[in-house]
Formats: structure tokens, sequence, C-alpha cells
């Protein structure tokens, strides 16, 4: 189980910032908003990019059209050593995805596993698992969209836009819990790993396996 630690409430999310669907940026102003008077309140962003130089750029840029921050931001890209990443996880409290649409979402789906509850929508492969009692669920809608793969840019799916106040005030909310109830907190740690066992445990994925190798072949009729 999932456990707070003296140094403060602490929010991270894993991602690459070159992937547009991450609004990384919303993940960042919306924790700033939220806690600029707050110094115990920390956000990590984790980056798996190959260069992010013009990402801290961007960052610094960003940050200072704050006037003033209390909280505290923390953000590194590469690999870590399965020591360091192990003590890394261990160290959060709430994760975060503000993406318009995902595919599975591993790091979501780890942290979850780990018992660590969430800040997200709860649209495309999210809605498998992302549910009221382990996660603060962000509303979303849908909108006219394209490919990120399609260098024509063409109109041809939807994407998922999430509420940047609702994040925002998910922030003051699960602040709130972790702080002052922290016995809330614990059963919302427990309903995101008992869900996320359900969903995705090793015993769940050797069993769906073993249904599929041993159900019946469909076989074509002969033409």
């Amino acid at each position: 189980l999932h456990h707070l630690h003296a140094k403060g409430v602490v929010y991270a999310s894993i991602l690459n910032p070159s992937d547009a669907r991450k609004n990384w940026c919303d993940i960042v102003t919306g924790f700033v908003s939220a806690f600029q008077n707050v110094e115990d309140a920390v956000l990590v962003l984790k980056l798996n990019e190959l260069d992010s130089t013009n990402t801290f750029i961007h960052m610094t840029f960003m940050l200072k059209k704050f006037m003033w921050m209390k909280c505290k931001i923390y953000i590194f890209n590469g690999y870590l050593e399965d020591h360091d990443y192990d003590q890394f996880l261990d160290g959060i409290d709430y994760v975060v995805n503000f993406s318009t649409g995902e595919g599975q979402c591993l790091p979501l789906m780890e942290l979850m596993s780990m018992g660590v509850p969430a800040i997200s929508p709860d649209h495309t492969s999210m809605a498998d698992y992302v549910t009221p009692e382990n996660a603060y669920i962000l509303p979303s809608f849908k909108t006219l969209s394209s490919w990120p793969h399609d260098s024509r840019l063409a109109f041809s799916t939807l994407s998922c836009q999430v509420s940047w106040e609702a994040l925002r005030n998910a922030y003051t909310e699960s602040y709130q819990r972790a702080k002052l109830h922290p016995s809330a907190y614990q059963v919302m740690s427990r309903a995101a790993m008992q869900g996320l066992a359900q969903h995705c445990s090793l015993k769940v994925a050797t069993s769906t396996l073993a249904q599929v190798l041993t159900s019946p072949t469909v076989t074509s009729p002969a033409a």
C-alpha cells in the first residue's frame, strides 16, 4: 500500500513532451495556479525524450509568467537504474494525466498498480481502469482532430479535450485529502491497487492468454 511522505504532497507525470496529446503545459500551469502559496506541494515531471533542451527553455519562460511561486517543480529527463526508479515511484502520492487520448498509458497503469491514486480523464483506454473510487476524474468532450502520424493533418478522427479548470480543482481537492484526510487517501490508494490488479495483473493477463490459446480455432468455410 502506498504511503504519504513528510516532505509534502508529491504529484508526478511521466511523459514525452513531444507528444502533443499529453498537454504537459496544462499540467504545470494548473499545478502552479492551485499551489502558488503552498510550500509543500511538489510536481515532478519525468521526461522521455532524446533532448529536453527546448522543453526546459519553454518551462522556464512559462514559469516566469507567475509573479510568485512557493510550490516546487522538478523536471528531469532520461532513464533511471531500477533501484533509483523504484525510489522515484515510491515517493509519488498522485499520478497526473491530462492527455487527449491514450492507447494504454503504461506509466499511469504502473503507478496506479502500486496504489497511487490518479488525477485523470476517463476517456479512450483509460475508461477501462480509471474510476471515481481510484481517481479524480477530469471531464472531457470530443472534438474534431487528426491522427498524430498523419502529415496531412486531415480531420479524420476525434480527440478528447480535458477541462483545465477541473484539473486545477482536482489538485486542490486531492491535496486536502492527502493532508487532512489520510484515511480517505488510503481508501483511494487501495482502490487503485485493487482496480488495476483486476485489469492488468499477471494473473489476469495469463488467464486471458490461456483462454485465447485454448479456444477452438475458427476456420473459414471451404470455397
